[in-house]
């Protein structure tokens, strides 16, 4: 299977990957087919490749999947082609069906919307959404139902300029008063800073608003973010973003009171080689971001607290 690459070499739209008892499988996308790769645990059984077939069968071969997101609790991956949205549920039927937004809404970008750790998993279940980059620079939420239908697409206020060639980070956060909030981390038109949004709390209804509960601030990045993606993981309790520059991974907890503006640097050392794409949190309180030769550069956070600690590579 031909992946969809960037010029840089990244994957264009998201891999998504689940688990079904002890099997796994990955989504990819390939111009405008999605194929998904069943990796078997059973050792008399081979892996392979599963057609998922084609979002908008019929549409013009030029419109390609732009992103892929996976959304557990309604068990769906959605596919954006072009500008429209699909879904296609992981198990049972095998076709995808259209999930319509505004028509005046022209997504760029899109990724699902978590949960904070320790989330209640039955409020949770309510709340299947995705975070989306519009053309002109945008944030929406867009909020599904059950069956994947689209509930309804919230205007993130106050939130402008966005690049949609870094796909934002969102998740519901219930702390400390069990209220539902939405947390967004975006990158700049310019991927020189990461623009930190919180919501005040709002229901999960067709007629919801989303209002600021402070101005947006800018997380400064000391240089310009590289890759499709950032990263989000809860570290001591705090929820921690990464990015990734070309000589460094950048950390930052914008959540907790007054946070510090300027990201902090894991640096790599120009021996150790050059980042090439976007870093992901690992367990353990580690990040690994892909090299520029075949490597993979990790770091790891001290805890409490997190020391400046110099990525090494690991070669493949």
């Amino acid at each position: 299977v031909q992946l969809d690459r960037t010029e840089n070499g990244t994957f264009a739209a998201r891999p998504a990957g689940w688990v079904v008892g002890e099997d796994f499988y990955v989504a990819v996308a390939a111009g405008a087919q999605v194929w998904v790769w069943h990796e078997k645990a059973a050792p008399d059984t081979a892996s392979g490749w599963l057609d998922f077939g084609e979002p908008g069968s019929g549409l013009d071969s030029a419109e390609r999947i732009v992103d892929l997101a996976l959304v557990p609790a309604n068990n769906a991956l959605f596919a954006l082609r072009g500008e429209r949205l699909f879904w296609h549920a992981l198990a049972g039927e095998d076709q995808w069906r259209p999930a319509p937004l505004d028509p005046q809404l022209s997504i760029a970008a899109l990724s699902p919307v978590g949960m904070t750790e320790g989330a209640n998993t039955a409020l949770a279940l309510l709340r299947p959404a995705l975070c989306a980059i519009d053309d002109v620079g945008g944030a929406w939420l867009i909020l599904l139902n059950p069956n994947s239908s689209v509930l309804a697409c919230l205007a993130v206020p106050e939130l402008t300029k966005l690049s949609s060639l870094i796909r934002p980070l969102a998740l519901f956060d219930e702390r400390p008063d069990h209220k539902v909030r939405l947390r967004l981390v975006a990158a700049s038109a310019d991927a020189a800073s990461l623009l930190v949004f919180t919501s005040d709390p709002f229901d999960f209804s067709a007629s919801a608003e989303l209002l600021a509960s402070t101005a947006p601030i800018a997380l400064e990045v000391g240089a310009q973010v590289i890759g499709r993606d950032l990263d989000i993981e809860t570290v001591n309790g705090e929820i921690t973003i990464a990015a990734a520059t070309t000589d460094a991974v950048r950390i930052a907890t914008p959540f907790v009171p007054h946070p510090a503006l300027d990201m902090e640097a894991l640096t790599i050392q120009a021996e150790d080689g050059t980042a090439g794409g976007a870093p992901v949190f690992i367990d353990g309180g580690h990040v690994v971001v892909p090299g520029t030769r075949s490597d993979a550069l990790v770091g790891t956070l001290a805890l409490p607290g997190r020391l400046r600690i110099n990525l090494t590579a690991d070669n493949f």
